[in-house]
């Protein structure tokens, strides 16, 4: 799938409908965003807006699901849990399907995701978490995603573990595609001079099935490691060789990725990552 990025400004979140090749906008304080996904592919779909009444699962999704009565073709989700492991797949069935699965208490909530079991699934995606995708139809589905952009001081909470660090499934809480050190998404993340417990982020290639990690270095400790044009351009992420990313950190509108976190200085404590953004 052919995908460009694309860069807003705050104050283009105001100016109305957005378009790109693969994915339409329309941001404002109120919007929405697309998230094609094509056949057989697992995608990292990231809540970026505040959605229905409490951001519960079933409230993140507007549309674009594939639902089937015999379960062969539902669109899958799974939920990245503190324990450092995947709950799902728990399916999504229109309301028609759930009505004609329905067997007393099962199935019996209306359109939505749920459990092997019948049971409707709750789980609350904040904005700035994520879930993953599965789309197991024959064809590219394009899920929709309708809410308010999260604005002022917007908290995201991330679990730490000393030494072997703890990854959590994050987006960024704003609907913009730059890069994740940079504004006005601003991660600031664990770094160590010697690279021990630098915070990590993983980037997915939906189509490869691959990911791609990256270290957190502050700019002092950037500083401390330039040799030439290694490890050069300050605070933000660096591959293994030392070369500063950018678009290769800049998940598109309405995706997430992973962070292994270490805690402050390492020492594994949890910590929040606050973003703060006003719509101009």
């Amino acid at each position: 799938m052919r995908t460009k990025t694309l860069l807003i400004a705050a104050a283009a979140l105001a100016a109305g409908i957005l378009v790109s090749s693969a994915q339409t906008y329309s941001q404002n304080v109120v919007g929405y965003y697309n998230v094609p996904i094509p056949a057989g592919t697992f995608y990292i779909v990231g809540n970026q807006f505040n959605v229905g009444v409490s951001n519960g699962l079933n409230e993140l999704f507007a549309g674009g699901l594939m639902s089937d009565v015999n379960g062969a073709t539902n669109t899958a989700v799974y939920i990245w849990l503190p324990g450092q492991v995947f709950a799902g797949p728990y399916q999504y069935f229109s309301a028609a399907d759930a009505a004609a699965d329905q067997s007393g208490s099962t199935y019996a909530n209306g359109a939505g995701f749920y459990d092997g079991a019948g049971n409707y699934i709750t789980t609350i995606i904040p904005p700035g978490g994520g879930v993953f995708v599965q789309n197991l139809a024959l064809g590219t589905i394009t899920p929709t995603v309708v809410g308010s952009v999260a604005q002022g001081t917007n908290v995201i909470s991330m679990i730490g573990a000393a030494s072997i660090g703890a990854l959590n499934l994050l987006s960024s809480p704003i609907p913009v595609s730059t890069n994740v050190a940079n504004g006005p998404i601003t991660y600031v993340g664990t770094s160590d001079v010697n690279g021990v417990y630098n915070d990590q982020i993983y980037m997915w290639n939906p189509l490869t099935a691959v990911f791609s990690s990256y270290q957190y270095f502050n700019a002092a400790d950037a500083a401390a490691d330039q040799s030439g044009s290694t490890y050069a351009n300050g605070a933000g992420f660096y591959d293994g060789a030392g070369a500063y990313q950018t678009t290769t950190v800049s998940p598109t509108v309405g995706t997430g990725f992973f962070m292994l976190h270490y805690g402050p200085g390492g020492n594994g404590a949890s910590e929040t990552w606050t973003n703060i953004f006003t719509v101009q």
